[in-house]
């Protein structure tokens, strides 16, 4: 977890469950452990490429969960300290903001559970769970 401690705006890619990696933005001051888990995302380019990656031709099974979309966009521990401003991985504001953003608790954890650390886009279909 060593990547969680350094500066704001690089990923942290960790492994889970002995088969699966997970993508995280790290999101505070260098030395302070932080970072978002990318649980989810709607599918707008490079379709095709994430069909074959994951094997599925069903849109919105490609993103919907942190492994899946992992496997979907091709991120692996490679890219574990990567800037997430670098010319193949990076992250960029939504054209639109036409979007509710629904604050909820989060899932899949023991503790913590009543926090309201998960959003999303209100009505997406792409989210892992509701």
């Amino acid at each position: 977890n060593e990547a969680m401690f350094h500066s704001a705006g690089i990923a942290y890619v960790y492994f889970i469950y002995g088969m699966y990696e997970c993508f995280n933005v790290v999101s505070n001051e260098n030395g302070i452990g932080e970072a978002v888990l990318i649980r989810a995302l709607e599918p707008i380019e490079g379709i095709e490429l994430m069909k074959k990656r994951r094997k599925t031709t069903v849109l919105k099974n490609l993103c919907s969960g942190p492994s899946k979309l992992v496997m979907a966009m091709g991120i692996s521990k490679k890219n574990n300290f990567q800037s997430l401003i670098s010319e193949n991985l990076y992250l960029q504001k939504p054209s639109e903001n036409d979007f509710k953003i629904v604050e909820t608790t989060r899932i899949g954890i023991s503790q913590g559970m009543d926090l309201k650390y998960r959003f999303y886009a209100e009505g997406s279909n792409y989210i892992s769970k509701k």
